[in-house]
């Protein structure tokens, strides 16, 4: 009876998780998805909501380290609670912001949002199913792609009936309140797990132990490199789509923001299709190049503008091929290849990632009424990724051919 009662208690914990990120899924596209509404409301350009949007990155980026230290030691929970508090500080605060700069603070919230819940998300899940953690942090990605493919339909709904564009992010703060009273208050309860000292001890003497090999610095900065590509091209590609298919394509604001649920869906897809693919023996590193070269051909079908009947299974490719797990793949290789704790790697990848999110949108905003030139750019980018993770690939395997024996491998 007592393992019965354990398993739903773990049951209703990752469940409240899950639905933590379908929100920040939804998140993420809330300010591109309303762009319109919130320059009527600034009284400014597309190009100031697109620098407004970068300060997500900044807010991710300066948080994240810290963050995941302070959670090995202060325990999960509090940094979930304090990243679900940010979050709906986030959505009201937006709807009440008067001026751009109010709306750059709250998006810099959001940016802190998603670092917090991400260092107190992964672990607990890790803590949670130990046996299942690969499966556990993926379905984390699952969670994400239903928050984007269900906020460009309620958007469109929006759209329609000719509502208030602030309803979806009023929504979006009820549902992390309910989720909070509901499924995760039992856990923020619970004094702190004497695991969590065991998880630490435990990390400091693999640090020790792989610490022993030498670092091979061209593949940890091509790993960097490669967690600013693969978090920057499926950002730009989200954040300009619906003004891309507007713009370029002649679509209507609806039909264009339902390009995003087509993106989703791909994604989804490509989340359980990594669980059924990494199951059979297949290693990260292996995915890793035909992913990105897939990922660039799906964006050439925009870049010629194609039909529609083209348009949307492009979008549907580029949402598998780049946002269906393929960052935490590279995550997974920079873990196992780098004689590193597994904690700094996901300090210093995901990093590079939050970068990203900072300096790309700088970027992009110059073209913000030019949105061929932004597609153009991701394209740029998702060239360099294939060549990039081309070049791991080769560095790994050549330093697997070299490895002398008696070398016990970090992941072993």
């Amino acid at each position: 009876m007592e393992l019965t009662k354990q398993a739903v208690q773990r049951l209703r914990i990752s469940s409240g998780l899950y639905v933590n990120y379908i929100v920040h899924g939804a998140g993420i596209l809330i300010l591109a998805q309303s762009v319109d509404a919130l320059s009527s409301q600034w009284q400014t350009g597309a190009g100031t909501v697109a620098t407004v949007i970068s300060a997500i990155g900044i807010g991710r980026l300066l948080v994240l380290l810290i963050s995941g230290w302070l959670s090995d030691r202060l325990g999960r929970q509090p940094f979930v609670g304090l990243g679900m508090m940010a979050y709906m500080a986030f959505f009201l605060g937006i709807l009440w912001s008067p001026t751009a700069s109010w709306g750059f603070f709250f998006a810099f919230l959001a940016g802190c949002a998603n670092s917090c819940l991400d260092a107190g998300t992964y672990p607990a899940l890790m803590d949670i199913y130990p046996e299942k953690a690969g499966a556990a942090s993926v379905l984390i990605k699952g969670a994400m792609s239903a928050g984007q493919f269900l906020l460009p339909l309620l958007v469109g709904l929006l759209i329609n009936v000719h509502a208030w564009y602030g309803f979806s992010f009023l929504l979006m703060s009820a549902v992390l309140l309910i989720n909070g009273m509901v499924l995760l208050w039992p856990w923020w309860k619970q004094a702190k797990s004497k695991d969590i000292v065991k998880t630490t001890m435990t990390d400091r003497s693999e640090n020790r132990r792989v610490s022993l090999r030498p670092m091979p610095w061209t593949l940890f900065a091509l790993l960097i490199v490669y967690g600013f590509l693969s978090q920057g091209v499926f950002w730009i590609f989200t954040q300009s789509i619906s003004q891309f298919g507007v713009q370029i394509l002649n679509m209507s604001s609806v039909l264009s923001g339902s390009m995003l649920s087509w993106y989703s869906i791909g994604s989804f897809i490509c989340v359980l299709v990594n669980v059924l693919v990494l199951s059979r023996r297949f290693k990260p590193v292996q995915l890793l190049v035909p992913f990105n070269i897939l990922g660039a051909i799906s964006l050439l079908p925009f870049i010629f503008r194609l039909p529609n009947s083209f348009i949307f299974p492009a979008a549907l490719l580029v949402g598998f091929s780049f946002a269906g797990g393929v960052m935490q793949l590279g995550l997974t290789v920079m873990g196992e290849s780098l004689p590193m704790g597994k904690g700094m790697a996901t300090g210093f990848y995901y990093s590079a990632g939050a970068m990203s999110q900072f300096v790309l949108p700088l970027i992009t905003a110059r073209w913000s009424n030019s949105q061929m030139y932004v597609m153009w750019f991701n394209l740029v980018i998702a060239i360099v990724g294939v060549v990039v993770t081309a070049t791991i690939a080769y560095l790994i395997n050549r330093q697997h051919e070299e490895k002398p024996k008696g070398v016990v491998n970090s992941q072993e």
